[in-house]
């Protein structure tokens, strides 16, 4: 199993992680790590290092979920990771991809394998519906309660 650690500015890991429990259940691996405007890069680093040691404990590594590449959450995560041999790194995170993280942390075993899918499943998840009223137009992508 990988552990999970959601992080980014401001309020934004607590909306992902509230988010991705409030459709996947509550996930014992998965944590998250505000970067406030009043914290420190020491506090934000302090408390990343003991958050990816916690989940280290009871996972075979973490993958570090980021909002924004080249962000101070993102550069003291990656900075991180070169201390440990299990832990990776990934920007640009949105709720498929959190969500997706969560599934399969539980059957993966290797941080990068992991890392690198979610990435892809990042890529692919971008799409821009077509919402013409043609009636060739496939309704069905709409019907239903949603998630």
């Amino acid at each position: 199993m990988i552990g999970l650690i959601v992080t980014g500015h401001g309020n934004f890991a607590e909306g992902i992680h509230d988010a991705t429990e409030m459709i996947a259940g509550a996930q014992e691996n998965y944590k998250k790590v505000l970067f406030q405007e009043s914290m420190s890069l020491d506090s934000l680093e302090e408390e990343l290092k003991t958050t990816i040691d916690l989940l280290l404990e009871s996972n075979q590594g973490v993958v570090i979920l980021t909002d924004l590449k080249g962000g101070t959450p993102f550069n003291v995560s990656a900075l991180l990771s070169d201390q440990y041999e299990n832990v990776e790194v990934i920007s640009g995170i949105n709720l498929p991809i959190s969500i997706e993280a969560t599934m399969h942390s539980q059957i993966q075993e290797n941080p990068l394998e992991l890392a690198n899918y979610l990435a892809d499943v990042g890529r692919t998840g971008i799409d821009v519906p077509n919402l013409s009223s043609d009636e060739d137009s496939n309704d069905d992508e709409f019907e239903g309660d949603g998630i």
